[in-house]
C-alpha cells in the first residue's frame, strides 16, 4: 500500500518530485501527472479516509467545486487547502464545511 500519492498536471514538475522522493529514499509513494478532477475520484478509492490527508494546492482560486464534493463525500481525516485569497479560501471551506463542519 502506498503511503502517499501526489497529483500534478505539469510534467516537469511530477519529474521533478520523483527525483526528489528517490534521492530521499522515499519509496512507499506515488506521483500523477494529470488532470485532478480525472485522478482523485480513483485515488482516494485506494486509502482508507479515516487515515488520509489531503494536501490541495490549487492554482489561483481554481478549485472545483466537483473536487469539493468529493471531498465532502470521502470525508478524509484532514484537508489542508492552500488559498492565495482569502475570499477564494472563504467561498471553498463554506462548501466543504456547510452543514457538517462541527462534525468534521
Amino acid at each position: 500500500m502506498k503511503a502517499y500519492a501526489g497529483i500534478e498536471i505539469d510534467l516537469l514538475a511530477v519529474q521533478a518530485a520523483r527525483r526528489n522522493a528517490t534521492n530521499r529514499r522515499r519509496t512507499n509513494g506515488e506521483f500523477l501527472q494529470g488532470d485532478v478532477t480525472k485522478l482523485l475520484p480513483e485515488l482516494l478509492k485506494k486509502f482508507s479516509a479515516d487515515a488520509t490527508a489531503v494536501l490541495l494546492d490549487p492554482p489561483a482560486g481554481r478549485l472545483l467545486a466537483g473536487q469539493l464534493e468529493l471531498l465532502r463525500q470521502t470525508r478524509p481525516a484532514q484537508v489542508i487547502l492552500v488559498s492565495c485569497h482569502p475570499a477564494t479560501l472563504a467561498r471553498d471551506l463554506k462548501v466543504l464545511c456547510d452543514d457538517e463542519c462541527s462534525s468534521w
